[in-house]
């Protein structure tokens, strides 16, 4: 009774990073892509424009922002930490079970 509530907290947590390590992905992919346009600029000798960001990239940035704002809140990073004690701290153990 005492670890469901954790581990569907830390469940949740793994979900909510999974979604926003993909955010940063996508983001992560119009930067690689913008940065590859401006490189090849540079090997043509023409004046260099600056590139603006994409739709795309602002599209991903805002989403990112819109989840972090939303539910960020629900998973603090000091309390999904590594535990420095054990959950099972303080409850008797049972002596007719056996430990193998």
């Amino acid at each position: 009774a005492r670890l469901l509530p954790i581990a569907k907290e830390h469940i949740g947590f793994q979900e909510y990073t999974q979604v926003i390590d993909e955010l940063d992905k996508q983001v992560e992919q119009c930067y690689i892509k913008r940065h590859r346009q401006t490189k090849s600029r540079k090997r043509k000798s023409a004046p260099v424009k600056t590139v603006s960001l994409s739709d795309n990239a602002l599209n991903a940035m805002g989403r990112r922002r819109r989840v972090v704002d939303a539910i960020g809140h629900l998973f603090p990073a000091e309390k999904f930490a590594l535990p420095t004690e054990s959950v099972l701290a303080g409850i008797p153990q049972n002596p007719d079970i056996q430990m193998k």
